[in-house]
């Protein structure tokens, strides 16, 4: 192993391991890469991966038997925003890094801000000053227009439209082709349906769906601000 090559953990063996295991091909060898270690609870897809990678990374069941986490870069492969802030927050204990995805055919304005550990996939886009947090997973073709925000642990999924100045709480989940009409408010801990249309604000913990979209309160919001 090349000792000058930034060594990443991709955390996850699911499909969307395989996708990120995808993106960070595409970028290695530019970016002077290479997936050390894998971890997850069981081997899930781990042998796809190594095939992606074209490498065996070590496979771990807990961050416990990995080496040296403090020098090491972290990738979260989860499409549950929970279990991605959950993961987030442990590996901040053990003082892990975390890097940023941003694949090649991906756009990200220059005035734009994107946060550690945010994941941008093929073909989405964000806009002139929109702010992306920490932790988040766009994904294919994905669009945050000029002056929107999205929190921490915000999951986009395919398709997905977040129109100028609207704005989405931390930990959010946006199933695909959801459209957000500028400058509508999209509350903390949401589930917004795939396909649904938000003309109006969603509250706090609420699962809407629909055109336009209509929620209801379904889940426990955290108190306090996620850091």
């Amino acid at each position: 192993m090349n000792s000058k090559k930034r060594e990443v953990v991709l955390v996850g063996c699911g499909g969307f391991g395989t996708e990120v295991a995808t993106y960070l091909a595409d970028v290695m060898v530019e970016q002077s890469l290479v997936v050390s270690d894998v971890v997850d609870a069981v081997a899930g897809r781990f042998a796809e991966i190594e095939h992606i990678l074209g490498d065996s990374p070590a496979r771990h069941g807990t961050y416990d038997s990995i080496r040296s986490v403090q020098e090491k870069a972290f990738v979260l492969c989860f499409g549950d925003p929970i279990v991605r802030l959950r993961e987030f927050a442990k590996i901040k204990a053990l003082g892990g890094q975390f890097l940023t995805v941003v694949h090649p055919r991906g756009y990200v304005a220059t005035t734009a801000r994107v946060g550690e550990g945010t994941i941008v996939a093929p073909f989405a886009f964000v806009g002139p000053h929109a702010v992306v947090g920490a932790n988040c997973a766009l994904n294919v073709r994905a669009t945050v227009g000029h002056d929107a925000v999205l929190g921490h642990s915000v999951v986009v999924s395919p398709h997905v439209d977040i129109n100028g100045s609207a704005r989405c709480g931390d930990c959010s989940f946006l199933g695909s082709g959801v459209i957000l009409h500028p400058g509508t408010n999209v509350g903390r801990y949401v589930k917004i349906a795939s396909a649904s249309v938000v003309k109006f604000d969603v509250g706090d913990g609420e699962l809407a769906a629909g055109n336009p979209a209509k929620g209801r309160k379904m889940f426990v919001v955290p108190e306090g601000e996620i850091h």
